[in-house]
């Protein structure tokens, strides 16, 4: 996110802020889903780094296959999202590094929570049938 405050240009705020009231007007979980997945790449695009780019690639992939926008609580999840897509902006509007990747962290970290209450509990079948593990002391 330093990286996107130092290189962003006033007509990459102006489109993410675009990509912001596109987002908070749509009402379908799936035409969501896509403009938010938009607006992480261009986020990404921005600072240049590779690294980020990959990062929020997978993030975002493990969210749509989740579908959490679908979920009962979505609009929920909507609204979080879209306040901090906008501390964001206005962190990178401000040039503001250290703001920029609070407020990417906070967002990370609250996507996380919600990914992790909509995945399905661990069972040994989805570890390939490999036993539980046993309780108690590790041998050694």
């Amino acid at each position: 996110m330093a990286q996107a405050a130092a290189r962003i240009t006033p007509q990459e705020v102006t489109n993410l802020y675009g990509f912001l009231d596109t987002i908070e007007a749509g009402e379908d979980p799936a035409e969501f889903a896509d403009h938010d997945h938009r607006f992480h790449a261009e986020i990404a695009r921005v600072g240049g780094s590779p690294s980020t780019q990959a990062l929020l690639t997978v993030f975002r992939s493990r969210s749509r296959h989740h579908r959490v926008f679908a979920l009962p609580d979505g609009p929920v999840f909507e609204r979080a999202g879209d306040e901090d897509h906008r501390a964001i902006v206005a962190a990178l509007a401000n040039r503001d590094p250290a703001a920029a990747a609070s407020a990417a962290a906070a967002h990370i970290a609250r996507g996380e929570r919600r990914l992790g209450a909509t995945r399905p509990p661990v069972t040994e079948d989805a570890v390939d049938g490999a036993p539980a593990p046993e309780e108690g002391p590790l041998p050694g």
